[in-house]
């Protein structure tokens, strides 16, 4: 058995006391049941393994089972957000990365080691339904951290996003594995989202049902009532997802009420903008209250989301009109971008860096749209700045490519030796 074999995640036993903790709420069992309609989503055009480069896909394999999971307890096998290229040690631990790696692993059919990973995680789905906390009841918090007293604790905010992708995640896994444990927990994140994240009107947070949900609320139960659409619309399939393996059409439907709320923040120009501020108190629907993350300016990456989430919904000519907006500079994707121009949107005189996971999004976007220079271009620029340790830097300057900071981002490699935006059957 070869190195790699031998340096699998080490697998704990499913969480004790999820079992049952959620029910469907009016499921129809009936064998004539109507089941969800399928997704009306397209095939990339470009398939990932036309650019795929093994020998970086086995560095990132090695790097991420030694450095980028933990291998302490309770967190053992869960993802850190950065590591830090020189110590090795890695930073706060991120659930979101959790759900995508499980997915990088399925997509591989290492569905030993996706399950693992599920495993640990499913001990910090929030299960307290007492009093403000029935309102993240079922999410799984947006990160985990080593406290001064040297135990691990759940921060208090939970993300409408971040449980998208565990949502997916946990799908996709219990599909190989069928075990009990994980759609049980999906349901748990499937119903917080409807019955929560998507009752702004009901909670007084919205004015009007907008059918998306809110972008997060803390364990005190107070939300912040924004409508993103970077992650959450690329990841709002997880919930029609659920609604398909439960045949539960409620989730369906809000999925796609959701997604039809967030394709009202793409520009004539092809930008999609970052969210949608209802303000507090709350004012009625009104296409300008649209905003960017800043004056004039968008995330790359939450932009690329975006247009891959219109991408999976069959939406490619919205999808081609972003890609042609947005100027990319030989494979490399400056991290903010200028509203105006679709270029790079760092002030003047600002050293101008590049984001990472943007170029091998960008990437993810070409294959879709069959623009194969632009998908080797993006490919080729990440094979070539892979660290040694086989992680990648999250960002690194325009000139010369150093990078930003010492610190690698397990998600970029995830991104950059795979293709996350279609489904594990």
């Amino acid at each position: 058995m070869g190195e790699i074999d031998r340096r699998q995640l080490l697998r704990g036993s499913v969480a004790a006391g999820v079992a049952a903790a959620f029910s469907l709420r009016g499921r129809d069992t009936r064998a004539d049941a109507i089941a969800c309609p399928p997704l009306a989503h397209a095939t990339p055009a470009i398939a990932y393994s036309e650019l795929a480069n093994k020998t970086s896909a086995d560095r990132f394999l090695r790097w991420l089972r030694t450095d980028g999971v933990s291998h302490q307890q309770p967190v053992e096998n869960l993802v850190h957000n950065f590591v830090d290229a020189t110590t090795r040690a890695g930073t706060w631990i991120y659930p979101m990365l959790c759900g995508k790696t499980m997915l990088w692993f399925a997509r591989r059919g290492q569905f030993g080691e996706a399950a693992a990973i599920a495993e640990t995680l499913l001990d910090w789905q929030q299960l307290s339904a007492d009093g403000k906390h029935a309102r993240s009841y079922g999410a799984f918090p947006s990160q985990i951290d080593l406290a001064p007293d040297g135990t691990w604790k759940a921060a208090d905010y939970y993300y409408s996003a971040d449980n998208l992708v565990i949502l997916d995640a946990l799908l996709a896994v219990h599909a190989a594995t069928k075990n009990a444990a994980l759609l049980n927990a999906a349901i748990g994140i499937g119903t917080w989202l409807t019955e929560v994240m998507c009752k702004g009107h009901t909670l007084g947070m919205w004015t009007e049902d907008h059918g998306a949900p809110m972008f997060m609320v803390r364990g005190s139960g107070d939300f912040a009532n924004e409508i993103h659409a970077a992650g959450e619309m690329l990841w709002i399939g997880a919930l029609h997802r659920l609604g398909t393996a439960t045949n539960e059409q409620a989730y369906c439907r809000q999925a796609e009420r959701a997604l039809k709320f967030y394709l009202g923040g793409q520009l004539q120009s092809g930008a999609f903008l970052d969210h949608y501020d209802p303000g507090y108190p709350p004012k009625p629907y009104d296409a300008g209250r649209w905003a960017p993350v800043h004056p004039g300016q968008i995330i790359a990456d939450s932009f690329l989301r975006s247009v891959l989430g219109a991408c999976k919904w069959g939406e490619l000519a919205r999808a081609r009109k972003a890609f042609e907006w947005l100027k990319t500079e030989a494979g490399a994707v400056p991290a903010y971008l200028s509203l105006e121009t679709g270029s790079s949107g760092f002030p003047k005189g600002q050293n101008t860096y590049y984001d990472l996971t943007s170029s091998a999004l960008h990437r993810t976007v070409a294959q879709w749209l069959g623009e194969r220079a632009a998908a080797v271009a993006d490919q080729q620029l990440l094979d070539k700045l892979q660290h040694s340790s086989g992680g990648w830097y999250w960002g690194v300057f325009k000139n010369g490519f150093a990078p930003v900071d010492n610190r690698l981002a397990p998600i970029v490699g995830l991104w950059a030796t795979a293709d996350l935006s279609i489904e594990v059957e």
